[in-house]
């Protein structure tokens, strides 16, 4: 059973039509004379079938009154084409608001909002119910408007019209039919161009929302955000000129429908007066009257039905997007990442602090008072079995998730003091699955820091050994990656993610099972980049995996982690003699 609307429903909704109050005048005004002038069409009726009473009456004169009609719908045709010209850019305007706000909303939530929300839902929310929610309340709003003055005016008339006349019109559907085809034609083509359009938005917001991690660990969010709303402009463009298209299709139609009937009346009563027998009465605008109320009735109803479904769909936006206890620091999010000259050369401190956590919605702790102490530019290695809890230290660091007790620090300051970007703009990760985003190799590397030069990017790849493959390839850094990258071998990917994380220059470098998707001779590869640049740039490196033995030479210190806490740490040869060391070792 649906409930009725509240209030406060009805009120948001409606409220979403002053985003532009120009547009939304020009619609009121366009609706009201549109309807105004449908509603005089069995009046137009009347006087044209009553010339047939009338004795003397030239064919001058009944071709002028039958131009003063012609007139008036022609004028009519025009604003009908105003009028659903309008009601488009209005719904534009309300539909394109909605997504960039909603999409900036979704870009600065907490991590945990992607666990507890399916993707594909926020995605369907962003685009195809904003999208109706937007036609409802301008289209069929008006749609809604004209029922009801059809409605209210046709229940008046037929009280007052009573007469017994009988009225045939033909109008001349092949031509009427003609037109329609040709502007269905058009507007196939064209729909189906901006369908292609939705379904690359489509594509982007899934892929984004899906990768937000990506985005947030380099501060990505207002990249996005500029790239959403450049794909928006071009799908206004092509949702105006299908709205030209569609316009200038019910101009037409109603030019011709209704100028048909006026002239092919006109000419029936010509024929009236040189052929006895035709009589035609009241009863013509009676049962015009009579279509306009039962038109009415159904605008009215079909709307309100309409109305509910966009209230639901509203309130379910408005449920993620109002609830600030789940939101980053939006304002304080920085408008471009880092540039290189903004930082020092060499690696911070990192500090756990009686570090607890548990991810939302579960019982049990993944990260049970966890103390570990990380000088500057030192690198450790953290191992443990699955489950452990290594890969959520990297969430806390990065501030994608809050500990429920304990605390932080890079340098020596609470990286909850600041704003969530703040220990992300130190940090560059690599992790197990190198997902990319469906665009350029080199705009995947530039990710990090958008405003590097294109030697700064073959720099980068040349550091992660990916340069000589990428020259290699037809389009060389043009190339196309594909959805998540796949296009691309693993070990591919893993370089071009490994040198977008060094063109950061950062000063933390996390690497969480960097290489354990990887066959022999590409891990072997990776782990001889990732020693050269660590060794010669002096990052702070946390290095993940469950491979204890690839980091004898690689790493100063080693701790073991298990349940949740860290068990044992120290160098790699006072760690070794311990018995969780020999258990991981073995497994």
């Amino acid at each position: 059973m649906k409930k009725p609307l509240a209030n406060e429903d009805t009120y948001s909704l409606l409220k979403l039509l002053f985003i532009n109050k120009t547009l939304l005048i020009q619609h009121g005004i366009s609706t009201v004379i549109s309807a105004i002038i449908s509603l005089c069409y069995p009046l137009a009726l009347e006087e044209i079938t009553d010339l047939s009473t009338k004795q003397g009456i030239t064919g001058t004169e009944i071709f002028l009154i039958v131009l003063k009609w012609s007139a008036i719908y022609t004028f009519g045709a025009f604003m009908t084409r105003t009028r659903r010209i309008v009601s488009e850019k209005l719904g534009l305007e309300v539909s394109q608001k909605l997504k960039n706000d909603y999409f900036e909303e979704l870009l600065h939530k907490k991590i945990s909002t992607f666990t507890e929300q399916k993707t594909g839902n926020l995605t369907q929310q962003l685009n195809r119910d904003i999208d109706d929610i937007a036609t409802i309340i301008t289209t069929e709003l008006s749609a809604c408007l004209r029922g009801c003055a059809f409605f209210i005016v046709g229940i008046v008339c037929i009280l007052i019209y009573c007469s017994q006349l009988t009225m045939f019109t033909l109008l001349p559907m092949t031509l009427l039919a003609g037109v329609g085809g040709y502007h269905g034609k058009l507007l196939k083509k064209e729909k189906a161009e901006l369908s292609t359009l939705n379904g690359q938005m489509n594509v982007f917001t899934q892929e984004k929302l899906m990768q937000i991690r990506t985005v947030k660990l380099f501060t990505g969010e207002n990249v996005e955000l500029k790239n959403f709303q450049e794909l928006l402009e071009k799908i206004r463009g092509k949702v105006m000129v299908v709205a030209r298209y569609t316009s200038r299709f019910y101009a037409i139609m109603e030019f011709l429908g209704e100028n048909m009937v006026i002239w092919a009346l006109g000419y029936g009563v010509y024929l009236m007066h040189t052929t006895p027998g035709l009589t035609i009465g009241k009863l013509t605008a009676f049962a015009t009257y009579g279509v306009y109320t039962g038109m009415g009735f159904q605008l009215i109803a079909s709307f309100y039905a309409e109305f509910i479904k966009a209230a639901g769909m509203y309130s379910n936006i408005t449920k993620i997007s109002s609830d600030s206890s789940d939101r980053e620091d939006i304002l304080s999010t920085p408008k471009s990442p880092h540039k290189k000259s903004e930082k020092s050369a060499h690696g911070v401190s990192i500090r756990f602090e009686a570090v607890s956590f548990t991810y939302p919605g579960r019982d049990t702790s993944v990260i049970n008072d966890v103390s570990l102490s990380i000088s500057s530019g030192e690198i450790w290695g953290i191992v443990g079995q699955s489950g452990s809890g290594k890969s959520t230290l990297f969430h806390l660091l990065t501030n994608l998730y809050k500990p429920d007790s304990g605390s932080i620090f890079i340098e020596n300051s609470n990286i909850h003091n600041h704003p969530a970007w703040w220990a992300r703009q130190f940090i560059s990760i690599v992790s197990q699955e190198a997902l990319l985003f469906s665009t350029t190799i080199a705009e995947n590397i530039k990710y990090s820091w958008p405003n590097a030069s294109f030697e700064d990017i073959k720099e980068a790849c040349s550091r992660a050994d990916a340069l000589e493959f990428i020259q290699n390839l037809p389009s060389g850094f043009n190339t196309q990656v594909g959805e998540n990258g796949f296009s691309l071998s693993g070990g591919q990917r893993q370089r071009i993610s490994i040198a977008r994380a060094l063109l950061k220059e950062p000063q933390v470098l996390l690497l969480d099972e960097a290489t354990s998707g990887l066959d022999a001779n590409s891990e072997a590869s990776i782990q001889n980049i990732i020693e050269r640049e660590v060794k010669k740039h002096g990052f702070t490196v946390i290095i993940i995996t469950h491979r204890v033995n690839t980091l004898k030479n690689l790493t100063d210190y080693l701790a073991i982690m298990k349940n949740g806490r860290i068990t044992v740490s120290g160098t790699f040869d006072d760690v070794s003699e311990s018995a969780d060391f020999q258990l991981i070792s073995r497994t």
